[in-house]
């Protein structure tokens, strides 16, 4: 248990009503020396003990002392004693504290000054009068260079020298809104007075922000700070302390040619500060403390290569930074891949390369090379943007490099490398829409019962073995060019994984297309007669239907009176003049497309009025 905590507990029992002993049990060599209490709650207690002729501090937690109502009672060996009040250590956060400062009983500053006092067995020295002298206090006022105040957040600490411990932090104050501040609770003695501005980051080299830590004097350490002569008791003045500023780091960012570049990243780590450059390529960095700083250069858009530099801060001086760069060689965004699966490819399988993305616009690709294998010992293949790796390359890997070039300046880059493997086969045909094509049919070939599931297809229609010039896709409609020879569909089928194939549909001879004809006759009075004709083909759309209708009196088809023009499988006339009573008329349709027939002929009857 801490001298704290053992000090809380005795206190405790005394409100409690119980008188607690702390161990070890007394001694009967020992003596005692008595404290009011108040003080010894209020601030800090020592007892120095004379040890073969060297004072040494005594810790009195390690020995039994008795809590009373007004009193605290020390049982201490026997020995030659200094007893101290100081000050409770000084406060972090601005908290309260007592105003007073280090006092040797009876009432001297100095231990040279201390009465001794000498405890014997079972004897009592009673100090229950020994108070601690009034601390002394330091004010002044603090500023800017411009005259302008310091934010409240600001404020003013106190050190003085602690024996071995050097100088210390001992007292704390707020600034007002005018500027002024009161130090107290102080030693007699020299004392510097350190301003602390409001912060940006207290890391790295300590508080960032536009003022530095100034200490009296205008110095910026402690070493150089001017020593106040400070008197317990007593209010010393100090001079008005002028903050200094911190300085500044800037500079313009260029390539190797000269231009400014912006958007580009400085960045410290040490005091967690960052900027970007302007149009102009300036960029500054304000606000550090004095010191040594590593500075971080990047560009998103990689237009120049990344780098670090050091740069001194010192106050008040804006130091400037050369920062001239190189350009970045060609940098991807996106790397170059493969348009195979992600593994491996069939040995047969035509390999292109997409070069990826770069993230510099004035970067070009030059060139890509192939390889089998990796490292120094890898087999250059080919060149070119495709690739068709060969049987005897069954087990290795294969992979693309992909050149690029920027301001004169090379760089490679190579895709995920993919291993050639014996390929799998396709199994089944293509079909066609219909097993009896006919001319001007439209034909629609399909995968069919082709297995996996082609990736990619391709279609070529042949006539007698031969390609058509133009049937290229899913469709297409035979001519009379057709009728009388064979005409299948073609596919060309790949996957990876899988041999290319080119399979085809089962072969169709096409025939010529049949018509047939039927005709409406409708009297109209006057001798006329409406004839109204409508012709069909098999399998072919009526858009296709196009001829003339002829019109007979006979059967035997010498004897016509007239030709009706067909279009898309319509027609329509009125014929005139024509003998009165019931009378019989025949049609014949006559195609004007070739690979169509020629219709048979379509009889009607009509009662001419």
């Amino acid at each position: 248990m801490n001298r704290a905590s053992r000090f809380v507990a005795a206190l405790l029992a005394t409100m409690l009503g119980v008188t607690l002993l702390s161990a070890p049990a007394v001694a009967s060599a020992s003596g005692t020396i008595t404290i009011g209490r108040t003080w010894a709650e209020r601030t800090q207690l020592r007892f120095e003990r004379l040890d073969e002729g060297t004072w040494r501090t005594v810790d009195w937690t390690q020995h039994p002392f008795v809590v009373g109502a007004e009193t605290v009672d020390f049982h201490l060996p026997t020995g030659d004693y200094r007893v101290a009040w100081y000050r409770k250590p000084y406060p972090t956060f601005g908290s309260g504290f007592e105003d007073v400062s280090t006092t040797y009983f009876p009432t001297s500053e100095s231990p040279d000054d201390a009465r001794v006092l000498r405890v014997e067995p079972d004897s009592s020295v009673d100090l229950t009068s020994f108070v601690p002298r009034p601390g002394g206090h330091l004010t002044g006022l603090v500023s800017r260079a411009d005259g302008s105040l310091l934010p409240r957040v600001s404020y003013v600490e106190a050190f003085q020298q602690r024996g071995d411990e050097g100088w210390m932090p001992v007292s704390r104050s707020d600034i007002t809104s005018d500027g002024d501040y009161d130090l107290g609770g102080l030693d007699s003695g020299p004392t510097v007075v350190r301003v602390s501005g409001p912060s940006v980051t207290g890391v790295g080299y300590g508080t960032q922000g536009a003022d530095a830590q100034t200490y009296s004097g205008g110095a910026t350490s402690e070493d150089a700070a001017q020593r106040v002569d400070v008197v317990a008791g007593r209010t010393t003045v100090a001079e008005p302390i002028v903050m200094v500023p911190n300085g500044t780091l800037s500079g313009v960012v260029r390539t190797a040619d000269g231009l400014p570049l912006n958007g580009v990243r400085i960045t410290s780590d040490a005091a967690r500060a960052e900027a970007t450059t302007g149009p102009d390529g300036s960029w500054t960095l304000g606000g550090l403390r004095e010191g040594t700083y590593g500075l971080s250069i990047s560009d998103p858009l990689h237009r120049i290569e990344y780098a670090r530099r050091d740069a001194t801060v010192q106050p008040r001086r804006a130091t400037d930074v050369r920062t001239d760069l190189a350009h970045r060689a060609p940098y991807w965004r996106v790397g170059p891949t493969l348009d195979v699966g992600p593994h491996a490819v069939a040995w047969d399988r035509p390999m292109t390369v997409d070069p990826g993305v770069l993230f510099q616009d004035d970067a070009v690709i030059t060139g890509v090379r192939w390889y089998e294998g990796s490292g120094p010992g890898r087999v250059l293949l080919a060149t070119g943007s495709s690739f068709t790796a060969p049987r005897t390359l069954d087990g290795s890997f294969v992979s693309a490099e992909v050149t690029a070039q920027r301001k004169g300046i090379e760089s490679s880059l190579s895709s995920p490398a993919v291993e050639v493997r014996d390929p799998e086969y396709f199994t089944g045909r293509p079909t066609t829409s219909t097993t009896a094509p006919v001319a001007h049919e439209l034909l629609t070939a399909r995968t069919g019962t082709l297995s996996p599931t082609p990736s990619t297809t391709t279609w070529q229609w042949l006539r007698d073995g031969k390609a058509i010039k133009g049937a290229t896709g899913t469709r297409y409609r035979p001519t009379a060019s057709d009728v009388g020879r064979n005409v299948v569909a073609q596919a060309t089928v790949q996957r990876p994984g899988y041999a290319r194939a080119v399979v085809r549909s089962t072969s169709r001879d096409v025939t010529s297309a049949r018509s047939s004809v039927k005709a409406t006759l409708t009297p109209r009075g006057g001798r006329r007669v409406a004839v109204s004709g409508r012709v069909t083909v098999a399998k072919v759309s009526a858009a296709y239907v196009d001829g003339s209708l002829d019109v007979y009196r006979s059967r035997k088809g010498s004897d016509r009176i007239g030709t009706i023009r067909v279009v898309d499988g319509r027609a329509t006339t009125t014929l005139t003049r024509q003998p009165k009573g019931k009378r019989t008329y025949w049609v014949r349709f006559r195609p004007s497309r070739d690979g169509m027939t020629t219709s048979q002929g379509a009889r009607a009857s009509v009662r001419v009025r």
